[in-house]
């Protein structure tokens, strides 16, 4: 598994970023979270028409 405490913090660092950047989202209508606060910023930030 792990070679020591700071290797496990590597691999889980290098998971965690893996899983909120690249990973689509079922709860997040299949996005990445990336492009899903992405969708949330430019429909914030549109003006209502």
């Amino acid at each position: 598994m792990f070679r020591n405490l700071a290797h496990a913090r590597i691999v889980i660092a290098a998971w965690a970023n893996d899983y909120n950047t690249e990973r689509p989202h079922s709860a997040l209508d299949y996005q990445t979270p990336v492009d899903y606060a992405q969708t949330l910023t430019t429909a914030i930030n549109r003006p209502a028409a």
